[in-house]
């Protein structure tokens, strides 16, 4: 940063001297014959420190090492052509140079987000199932990607019970409910029926006459006796992960109605926004439009149009990033509701579509 310094006295020397002190180029204007400064008490020269009597020719005031130390220093006669036309190109060139300092800064954000768009890339070729060096050919930009016809403001809880997670732990919490049926039934006396039916005689041809049949009926019945409560213990121990299956799937649905809700206030959020960011950037490409104008008409010059372009392209920079939120936002809402969006939905309620009722036709007042 290059600093130019035309202050007097005390005030306008020590902000520079500071400035300097933390690094920038300051250049000290002086008019001929030296600031005041120069000319006050006390004094340091080769016979050593006076506080008092004039000046001598190589004596220098302790107030101008103070103020002036660190900065370059110049002489103008700003009333003269000649300074003067030296004075503004000195400060031609401070601007000069405070533009390239925020060029430098603008381009040292590309690298890492050149850096994010190769992982991205990466990413993208690994899951379409390629090693990285094989990169699909597929290329994305905001331009490409749509949002649904209509995003929801909310949303029924039915929705959540088609989430992997949700449908593992309601699995899961099924299974060990089974699990204490078996345990419960293992207690349980094992009562065993039999039946066994046929005829009997001492040639063939009797067989199937009256009285050859006979049947027998035979029944039994085991029971544990000596399992020191081995049983008993197992049942509990059912019932017991029953209730650790029934506390996870609780715990599953309402993280799920939460991520759910989070995505919901995430896109409420990310509308308000890029509604704001919008007219940001409408307002900044008004304004640069008018300073354009303006240096046409000479009432400007060329370092406002660099201010307003500078301002233009920041609210177009931030419109991009509300608009990139609320994209990934929308994937978020997507993973929350574990899939199945309704991709052909076109009507307001988009509840109509999820919950799959038939969309109702809706009039306007301009086709009635």
């Amino acid at each position: 940063m290059v600093v130019l310094d035309l202050g007097r006295i005390v005030a306008g020397p020590l902000c520079t001297f500071l400035l300097a002190a933390l690094g920038a180029t300051v250049i000290r204007i002086d008019q001929p014959g030296g600031d005041v400064s120069w000319k006050s008490p006390p004094f340091v020269s080769a016979g050593g420190a006076t506080n008092h009597g004039p000046r001598q020719d190589d004596a220098i005031s302790l107030a101008h090492l103070k103020r002036d130390r660190g900065k370059r220093s110049v002489v103008l006669d700003l009333e003269a052509a000649e300074g003067r036309a030296i004075l503004v190109r000195l400060a031609a060139q401070a601007d000069v140079l405070a533009q390239d300092a925020a060029l430098a800064q603008a381009e040292e954000l590309l690298p890492p987000l050149e850096k994010q768009l190769d992982q991205q890339r990466d990413l993208l070729t690994a899951l379409a199932g390629q090693y990285a060096a094989n990169e699909i050919s597929q290329k994305f930009d905001l331009a490409h990607l749509k949002l649904p016809t209509n995003l929801p403001i909310s949303l029924p809880g039915k929705l959540v019970d088609q989430r992997p997670d949700v449908r593992a732990a309601e699995a899961n919490m099924h299974s060990a409910s089974a699990l204490v049926g078996v345990a419960i039934a293992a207690r349980l006396p094992n009562i065993v029926l039999s039946a066994n039916g046929g005829s009997a005689a001492p040639n063939y041809a009797q067989v199937f006459a009256s009285g050859a049949g006979f049947y027998t009926l035979t029944a039994s019945a085991t029971a544990p006796i000596f399992d020191g409560l081995t049983l008993y213990h197992k049942q509990k121990a059912a019932e017991a992960a029953l209730e650790q299956a029934e506390a996870l799937y609780r715990a599953a649905v309402i993280t799920a109605f939460q991520n759910v809700a989070d995505a919901l206030r995430a896109l409420q959020s990310d509308a308000r926004a890029l509604k704001a960011a919008l007219r940001a950037e409408v307002a900044a490409k008004a304004s640069l439009d008018i300073v354009q104008q303006q240096l046409n008409a000479g009432q400007v010059n060329q370092l406002a149009v660099l201010n307003a372009q500078q301002t233009y392209l920041t609210a177009a920079v931030v419109r991009v990033q509300t608009e990139a939120n609320r994209l990934s936002d929308t994937a978020a809402l997507f993973m929350a509701l574990g899939g199945n969006w309704p991709a052909n939905c076109t009507v307001p309620d988009w509840r109509q579509c999820a919950m799959g009722d038939p969309p109702e036709v809706i009039v306007s007042a301009d086709a009635k």
